[in-house]
């Protein structure tokens, strides 16, 4: 009776199942839609850190799923605001341009100076309100995203604008004017700043022209300024008698520029016309070109600097029309002082027309001045089918009547110049003018030459001198040679030097560094020293 109460129970349960599966629900009605979820929103609480409410500012907000929050600006009495960090210790910064995932906890950091001191940039509008009232003192309390706008320079800023580590980025600056930068004549301070992801896209015609990143014309301080990758592309087109200097940071510098670097491409095409019936120097454009600073004057100083961003430099003289050209890794032209800086980059030039004069080198083009503890590496590469006066070229300078100590380069040098002045592993000419001592002393170089025209003087450190070189070396297997075409094929052939300024050493004991600090001074306060590897600046 059990197993037939049991086989009975199992039908039912399968009839009942197969109802189910054959139209047990009436087709005709809409299927039944899942609930709707509501969308996922994060909250960001706000730690004030002693700070207090104002309008706009909460405990905490919540933010939809996809969308960015807008940055509250809080006040605390005698300090002032410097932006939103994700830990208690305020070491990582918040930058509210990308969407939450997820709620958050941020805390606010103060600057402790005078209520008031300074004016905080927050948004690209208060950037530019800077304009209005230049003098004024400005802190960054986060990076700025000027929304691919074009930027118009300030015109001269005497004030001091505090980037406090953070970033302007994502702008354009394209007008046609005499000083193109961020500011046009800066007699403040610029620090703690960085620019990236800008276009700097210049076309000019006539007048002087001076063009950088930060300041076009530099009489005051620029410090711990940073150019990330971009490209600063200058296009000019003058008569002669011009002045045109370009530099990462600055075009001419009056001023400080220290402990600043420069990662940009600077790309600069200038073309030079001659006026119809006037003199040479008015026929003659001079023109600055270097990674930090196209031309540092006198008494200007350019310290701890580096750039790592490649240069070329296109140039063309048309009709009776003169260009003096001052190329350089770090500065085209020193009168100035520059310590503790170095240059990593590869520069190309293409010249034609008429040129008076090219003066090239891996760290600065020429120098009039002190120049300590700096160092150029890279590769220098020259095509130029100008008739020149006056070409020197140098792995470290091209032409220096001033005082160099402790610097070194290991630039590789390919010249395709018809006629050379003077070209050299480390300084094409070193020219004693007046009656003052101008010094190369404890330097050295690594890097080979290759020409393919007449060098009418050419040697492994110093091409042509009449001054004084103390003490200064160059690698022994350096070599200096010259391409030459024999019946249609090209042959290289070692070209003799002209002097014998310098001594070989061997790479095991040049880069000693027991022979480094010993012997050559090099300052180990100042320089990182490793046997077998090149000296680093600290």
């Amino acid at each position: 009776m059990k197993k037939l109460t049991a086989i009975l129970l199992t039908l039912m349960i399968v009839l009942s199942l197969c109802a189910c599966s054959f139209g047990g629900s009436d087709p005709t009605e809409p299927p039944t839609e899942p609930p709707t979820e509501p969308p996922a929103e994060y909250t960001i609480n706000f730690e004030l850190n002693g700070g207090q409410n104002v309008e706009g500012v909460v405990s905490s907000v919540t933010v939809p799923d996809g969308e960015t929050a807008v940055m509250p600006i809080p006040t605390k009495e005698g300090c002032v605001f410097a932006g939103w960090y994700l830990d208690a210790e305020l070491t990582d910064r918040y930058f509210f341009d990308y969407p939450l995932d997820d709620d958050v906890t941020l805390y606010a950091k103060f600057y402790e100076t005078a209520l008031g001191e300074y004016i905080v940039i927050s948004n690209v509008e208060q950037l530019i309100a800077i304009k209005d009232d230049p003098a004024a003192k400005y802190l960054l309390a986060c990076n700025i995203n000027c929304k691919g706008e074009t930027l118009v320079p300030i015109d001269e800023f005497t004030g001091e604008l505090e980037g406090n580590g953070y970033k302007i980025y994502n702008y354009t600056m394209s007008e046609s004017a005499v000083n193109v930068a961020l500011i046009r004549t800066n007699r403040g301070t610029v620090k703690n700043l960085s620019f990236g992801d800008f276009t700097f896209d210049i076309v000019k015609n006539g007048g002087h022209q001076y063009y950088g990143v930060v300041c076009g014309v530099n009489y005051g301080n620029v410090e711990n300024c940073v150019i990330l990758n971009s490209e600063i592309n200058i296009s000019s087109k003058s008569t002669g008698g011009r002045v045109l200097a370009v530099g990462g940071l600055a075009g001419q510098n009056y001023g400080n520029v220290v402990n600043c670097k420069n990662i940009a491409i600077i790309d600069v095409q200038a073309t030079t016309n001659a006026y119809s019936s006037y003199s040479w120097d008015a026929c003659t454009a001079s023109i600055y070109i270097g990674g930090i600073v196209g031309k540092n004057e006198a008494d200007a100083l350019i310290s701890n600097c580096s750039n790592t961003g490649k240069l070329n430099f296109s140039g063309k003289t048309n009709s009776n029309a003169r260009s003096n050209d001052f190329v350089g890794g770090i500065v085209g032209s020193n009168y100035g002082s520059v310590k503790a800086s170095g240059s990593i980059c590869d520069i190309t030039l293409s010249i034609e027309g008429k040129t008076t004069r090219v003066w090239l080198g891996g760290a600065m083009g020429e120098s009039a001045s002190d120049v300590l503890n700096c160092f150029a590496q890279g590769m220098i590469t020259i095509d130029n089918t100008a008739s020149n006066k006056d070409t020197c070229i140098g792995g470290f300078v091209g032409h220096t009547s001033g005082k160099l100590y402790n610097c070194y380069s290991t630039c590789d040098i390919t010249d395709n110049t018809a006629t050379i002045k003077a070209i050299g592993g480390f300084a094409g000419y070193n020219e004693k003018l007046a009656d003052k001592e101008y010094v190369i002393h404890k330097c050295f170089s690594t890097g080979s030459i290759s020409i393919s025209g007449t060098a009418e003087n050419v040697g492994k450190f110093v091409g042509l001198s009449t001054g004084t070189e103390k003490d200064c070396c160059y690698l022994d297997t350096m070599t200096i040679t010259k391409k030459m075409i024999v019946e249609e094929a090209e042959t290289i052939e070692e070209v003799t030097p002209t002097n014998d300024i310098g001594t070989a050493k061997a790479e095991s004991e040049l880069l000693s560094a027991d022979f480094l600090e010993n012997t050559m001074y090099f300052d180990r306060m100042v320089w990182f020293l490793v046997d077998g590897k090149l000296p680093e600046l600290r």
